[in-house]
């Protein structure tokens, strides 16, 4: 069936979600160092 594409989908698109929330919460976490030196 389809059921396995669709597990695939949302995995992906959960993975992309969560990897663009980490990497602007680093980023932002090293621009406030960055403003405190």
């Amino acid at each position: 069936g389809n059921v396995p594409i669709l597990w695939a989908l949302g995995g992906m698109f959960v993975g992309a979600y969560l990897q663009g929330y980490w990497r602007s919460r680093t980023r932002a976490r090293d621009a406030a160092a960055a403003g405190a030196d």
